[in-house]
């Protein structure tokens, strides 16, 4: 699939006082270690052996806490639709999944990773779904580094000598949310100063056809 917007903006338009009550209510959670490799109960099987800690190691270092709440995923749905439409992907999406509180401290990071696995979901909610728009909010300015990134698409018919770039999105302001493709390639930098408080949502449809 050729996209004409890898990513749509809305730059500093959550309200500074939704993300204050993000983070104030995040912190009210006990924190975790994010994870990679898949759902939350395909890693707790496989945690403790010595290869899942050194992809981990590899691939990932932040602190997380887990949002079911509703009036959370109520304030960040209307940009979901919105970008949808205005980027022209048009995914047809039928629910949500439970949203993602992410602190990076110094030197924390997130390497390149698509949110979208190659297996369908198999459970009975979500069964024959997959990831199709991933959302990422940033809750906070004070930080360096931390940078979200994606590995452009390329056009291989039409340019089949074009090298894979990098793009970094450079509208990062407190309350600024991103919505992107979720088979997209992404990571985020390692933040240099500071801490990066920030808010994932993963939405879902039937597999594309």
């Amino acid at each position: 699939m050729i996209l004409n917007h890898h990513y749509w903006i809305f730059k500093n338009e959550l309200s500074p006082h939704i993300c204050d009550e993000i983070v104030r209510y995040a912190e009210q959670k006990n924190f975790e270690k994010g994870i990679v490799g898949g759902s939350v109960e395909e890693v707790k099987k496989i945690q403790d052996t010595d290869d899942y800690k050194h992809k981990l190691k590899q691939i990932r270092s932040s602190n997380i806490v887990w949002l079911p709440e509703q009036w959370v995923h109520n304030e960040i749905i209307p940009f979901v639709n919105t970008a949808n439409r205005n980027a022209g992907w048009d995914f047809d999406l039928v629910t949500f999944e439970t949203l993602q509180f992410s602190r990076y401290d110094v030197g924390h990071f997130y390497d390149w990773h698509p949110d979208q696995s190659a297996k369908l979901y198999e459970d009975e909610k979500k069964k024959n779904m997959t990831r199709k728009l991933s959302v990422s909010v940033i809750l906070n300015d004070e930080f360096s580094g931390g940078d979200l990134q994606f590995r452009q698409q390329i056009d291989t018919i039409n340019n089949p000598d074009k090298d894979t770039t990098i793009m970094t999105c450079k509208e990062r302001g407190k309350g600024t949310v991103i919505v992107f493709p979720s088979f997209l390639w992404h990571r985020v930098t390692p933040v240099t100063k500071g801490v990066r408080n920030s808010l994932v949502m993963w939405n879902i449809g039937y597999k594309f056809k």
